[in-house]
C-alpha cells in the first residue's frame, strides 16, 4: 500500500495565535508571516498522519452517502408519506371548495417533484452502499462483528478513523471525535455541567453516536449503561447518556481495531 505522511497545521490555532498581535491587517503577506511565526514557536501538531488511499476513497463514499441520507430525512420529515399526503389532498379537494387551477397545479408539482427527488435519493443511497461494500472488501472489517453495527456503520467509522495506529490511546481517538469534555475550574470551584469540545471530526462523532444508540438496542450491557446515565441527571438526559455511551463505545472500537480481532461479548 502507498502511504503519505502529512503534517497538519490547525487554522483555528493559527487564528488564535494571530490574536496575540495587536492591530495586524489581513493580507497574504501578514498571513504568511503569522503562519511562519506560529511554526517558529513550535505550535504545530508533531503527530504524523499516515493516510491510506483506501481509507480516503472509502471516506469520499461514506460522506457522500451521509449527505444523501440527511437530504432524504429532511424531505421525509416534510412529507412523511408523500403518496398518502397526495391522496388526502385529492380527497379533501373533491369534498371542499375547488382551488384555482394555478394553485392546484402548483400543489401537484410540489408533491410530484418531492416524490421524484426522494426516489432519486433512495437510488443514490443504494448505489453508494454497493460502492462502499466493494471498497470494504479491500480492508479488514472487525467492527461488523459487534451487534447492531452493520456494514454501513462499520464502514463510516473506519473511513473517518483511518489507520488506528495514529492514535496513542482510546482517549486520543475520543477527543478526535469530539467525545471529550471541557473543564471549567477555578480555585475550589469545579463546574458540574460542562460541554463537549467543539473542535472535532463531526462525521465521526455523528457515526459513533448513531452506532452507539444502535448498540443500546442490541446489547444488554450497553442498554443498562445508557439507562443508568440517563437517570443520573434531570436535564439533557438523552444527549448526556448518548455521549457517554458513545465514549464507552470508542474504547471497544479502539481495542478491536488496534488488536484486529472480532468482538466477543462478555459472558
Amino acid at each position: 500500500m502507498l502511504y503519505t505522511k502529512i503534517h497538519f497545521l490547525n487554522p483555528k490555532q493559527v487564528n488564535k495565535f494571530k490574536e496575540s498581535y495587536n492591530d495586524l491587517p489581513k493580507n497574504d503577506y501578514v498571513d504568511s508571516f503569522v503562519i511562519a511565526d506560529c511554526l517558529r514557536f513550535g505550535r504545530i501538531n508533531k503527530k504524523v498522519y499516515i493516510g491510506d488511499y483506501h481509507y480516503k476513497a472509502l471516506q469520499n463514499l461514506t460522506q457522500a452517502r451521509c449527505f444523501a441520507v440527511c437530504n432524504l430525512t429532511k424531505k421525509k420529515q416534510r412529507f412523511p408519506d408523500p403518496d398518502a399526503v397526495a391522496k388526502a389532498i385529492q380527497k379533501a379537494a373533491r369534498s371542499s371548495y375547488r382551488l384555482p387551477k394555478t394553485v392546484n397545479d402548483s400543489v401537484n408539482q410540489v408533491l410530484s417533484i418531492s416524490i421524484t427527488s426522494m426516489k432519486a435519493l433512495e437510488s443514490q443511497i443504494k448505489a453508494f452502499d454497493k460502492a462502499i461494500a466493494a471498497q470494504m472488501e479491500l480492508l479488514p472489517n472487525v467492527l461488523i462483528s459487534i451487534p447492531g453495527i452493520g456494514p454501513v456503520f462499520s464502514a463510516e467509522i473506519m473511513a473517518e478513523i483511518g489507520d488506528i495506529h495514529r492514535f496513542d490511546n482510546q482517549a486520543a481517538l475520543a477527543k478526535y471525535a469530539g467525545l471529550a469534555w471541557t473543564q471549567h475550574q477555578s480555585g475550589n470551584f469545579g463546574a458540574q455541567t460542562t460541554r463537549l469540545i467543539k473542535s472535532s471530526n463531526r462525521f465521526l462523532k455523528y457515526y459513533l453516536c448513531e452506532a452507539a444508540f444502535s448498540l443500546v438496542r442490541c446489547d444488554k450491557a450497553y442498554n443498562a449503561f445508557y439507562h443508568l446515565k440517563y437517570k443520573e441527571v434531570n436535564r439533557y438526559q438523552h444527549k448526556r447518556a448518548l455521549a457517554l455511551t458513545a465514549y464507552k463505545f470508542v474504547r471497544l472500537v479502539f481495542a478491536l481495531l488496534k488488536d484486529n480481532h472480532l468482538y466477543r461479548p462478555a459472558e
